[in-house]
């Protein structure tokens, strides 16, 4: 099974960031590795990814970027 979980910031949820330290198989490892292994859950969390990707560096501003990411960090400070 796979690290996939949800970080509520910025007043929205955002996928979870797959980190090094991570210690489970990775949704990315499986797309490049092992695609028949995906589930629904992974495939459909790979493309929340991709979205949230094309929201930071398109559709936002600059402001809300680092907002996301300062959010972001604290999370996952916290979870360690």
């Amino acid at each position: 099974m796979s690290n996939i979980s949800w970080m509520r910031i910025a007043d929205s949820n955002w996928p979870r960031p797959e980190m090094e330290r991570d210690e489970e198989v990775s949704v990315s490892w499986k797309l490049r590795y092992a695609p028949e292994s995906l589930t629904r859950e992974e495939q459909l969390y790979a493309a929340s990814v991709m979205n949230s990707y094309g929201y930071l560096l398109v559709d936002t501003t600059n402001a809300r970027t680092a907002q996301v990411k300062r959010e972001a960090k604290t999370w996952l400070r916290e979870e360690a």
